[in-house]
């Protein structure tokens, strides 16, 4: 059963191909037209900001003043890694953002902007390297996020930003949003380590009546460093509500000191000795994961079952595919047989051997050995067998399924 459901997860291709970020790797007029933008990119406008130091000058870069005087710019002091953070008025696709800088001959400091990454939602869009400063430049970035920000990667320098201009299209949302909140489609699961069978997609099963992990039904860690559990969305989303259940047959004091995030935002912490069964945290935070993070240098994560509750984005669907089953293969006479060989070998995944078929024009697409992707026009020559035996991990995502010994799991291109 459990494979049945890992498999019926991944039929639907997530937006962004990446499971656990909301970085776009498509056109962007794709992209424009999936959100809704009707007229296109347009400027996107940022309702407040926070910078790591000197942080009542940040709204000097959102006051839609351009001007690189310093005197009306947004600065940091000079220090370790100096960042700028602005919120936007709304979740957006943001396709670039412009930087204006000011003039560094005439500051006499470290400009941090020369070595700096622009990142939203846990994700770096953009990394800059280079050896002399720009006054003003166009940065691409191609991501869904509520905020952007520009964080320095040097030390002892100081951040001077004048204006921050960004462009894409709004994302849009249910006109009448219920409540309480439905729960959001996830997509795909991870962990940082697996202690026996108890790997992450129970915290998923939708099975929240049994918190028993001695009976298989919870996702469990290892004990070790910084443990976490973590979980993607089908489509992006403003989460409300991410609520924990523990597990009840021992071991609660495992959830006493743990963050969890959504999309490298905090929504929630917890730090204390009392245990609890059920454990709900209000987030409203937008975002393509969540995260449960062990805080403690020795800990474990355990959870029989994680609910996210929220309002996915409203976006035009796109291409999906369609899961076939597990099938028989040979070696002598491949099923998916229009290219000789496989045509990939390297850090398997569905969602890699999706884009090479895809990309190659053919109908159907397998994954066979952990590793293998194969390509075809049509398959099944050799018979179906049960889906349990196409659950050898991926070799680029251990706890996914990528076939087994001569078998293939098979999907069609939509």
């Amino acid at each position: 059963m459990q494979l049945k459901w890992l498999v019926a997860a991944l039929i639907l291709s997530s937006l962004t191909q990446a499971p656990a970020g909301t970085r776009i790797y498509k056109s962007r007029k794709k992209v424009i037209a999936m959100v809704g933008g009707r007229t296109g990119e347009a400027k996107l406008h940022f309702s407040s900001c926070e910078q790591s130091s000197n942080t009542d000058a940040c709204v000097m870069a959102i006051d839609d003043s351009v001007s690189d005087e310093f005197s009306q710019c947004a600065h940091t002091d000079t220090e370790n890694k100096a960042s700028w953070k602005g919120y936007l008025e709304n979740p957006a696709y943001v396709s670039s953002v412009r930087i204006i800088n000011s003039d560094w001959r005439r500051l006499g400091m470290k400009d941090g902007l020369m070595e700096f990454t622009i990142s939203g939602g846990g994700e770096v869009c953009y990394t800059h390297l280079s050896n002399t400063s720009f006054l003003t430049k166009t940065f691409p970035c191609d991501i869904l996020t509520s905020y952007i920000e520009i964080k320095s990667t040097m030390e002892d320098a100081a951040i001077v930003v004048c204006d921050v201009q960004v462009r894409g299209a709004t994302l849009s949302f249910p006109t009448i949003l219920q409540y309480p909140p439905p729960k959001i489609e996830l997509s795909d699961c991870d962990q940082s380590s697996v202690k026996g069978t108890n790997n992450c997609w129970f915290a998923v099963d939708g099975n929240s009546q049994h918190q028993h992990a001695n009976k298989g039904y919870c996702a469990m860690s290892q004990l070790g460093e910084y443990e976490w559990w973590s979980t993607s969305f089908k489509l992006p989303a403003i989460v409300q509500q991410v609520i924990l259940y523990n597990r009840i047959d021992c071991c609660q004091q495992d959830l006493t000191n743990f963050a969890v995030t959504v999309s490298a935002q905090r929504c929630g912490r917890y730090n204390s000795p009392a245990t609890f069964n059920i454990k709900s945290f209000r987030c409203n935070l937008f975002g393509s994961n969540v995260r449960v993070q062990h805080m403690s240098k020795t800990g474990r994560v355990t959870l029989c079952e994680v609910q996210v509750l929220g309002h996915t984005a409203a976006l035009t669907p796109e291409q999906l595919r369609e899961y076939k089953g597990c099938f028989k293969d040979s070696p002598k006479d491949p099923d998916l047989s229009d290219f000789k060989d496989p045509v990939s070998l390297s850090a398997m995944e569905v969602n890699k051997c999706d884009r090479i078929c895809r990309r190659l024009g053919k109908r159907y697409f397998g994954i066979q050995g952990g590793m293998q992707c194969w390509c075809g026009s049509k398959f099944g020559k050799h018979g179906k067998v049960p889906d349990s035996e196409c659950g050898m991990p991926c070799e680029g995502r251990h706890l996914q399924y990528c076939g087994g010994d001569n078998r293939n799991l098979v999907f069609e291109l939509l």
